[in-house]
């Protein structure tokens, strides 16, 4: 598996010069993207951001600081295409993005919250609870995740009711 993905994956090691431009392209299409995700026009946000992380994926920085200087800004493409998605509902993508972010950098709380509220919207209870639970090992006094666990709760409780009076009405007909 390894070695065929080798194969068909390109990738371009560019040096500093030439790697400028490519982080320069990228850039402008976060910052449109940014600039439709504040007028909550999330597909267009999404657009820009899967293009601008279409970039990231395929240059790499020959040295270290060129390498995590790609590093940093793909992250930054992944975290804002995982918003753009929750905005869009497609929690399943958001997802995807997201947990990819979180592999290189694990101890984001405020991923890890975002990444949560997506598996409470496709109705992943026990994953949202995991995320919201590892967010506040990272920052206990956070509010976010506190509030989010309560909402989660909520949330299970009123399925769980709905649950019980469907089978009832099932049963009683």
């Amino acid at each position: 598996h390894d070695a065929f993905k080798k194969r068909t994956t390109r990738e371009a090691n560019l040096e500093t010069k030439d790697l400028v431009g490519a982080l320069n392209e990228q850039c402008e299409l976060r910052y449109k993207g940014n600039a439709h995700y504040e007028r909550r026009e999330f597909a267009e946000a999404r657009e820009c951001y899967a293009q601008a992380l279409g970039i990231m994926n395929l240059v790499k920085g020959k040295n270290p600081f060129d390498a995590d200087e790609c590093f940093k800004n793909r992250a930054a493409c992944l975290r804002n295409l995982g918003a753009a998605c929750m905005g869009l509902k497609l929690y399943g993508e958001a997802i995807e993005h997201l947990s990819e972010y979180l592999r290189a950098s694990p101890d984001d709380a405020r991923i890890l919250c975002r990444r949560g509220r997506a598996f409470v919207g496709r109705g992943d209870f026990a994953a949202a609870e995991r995320d919201f639970a590892a967010c506040l090992r990272l920052d206990p006094y956070d509010a976010e995740p506190h509030d989010e666990l309560a909402r989660l709760r909520d949330t299970r409780r009123r399925d769980r009711e709905r649950s019980r009076a469907l089978s009832r009405s099932m049963f009683q007909s």
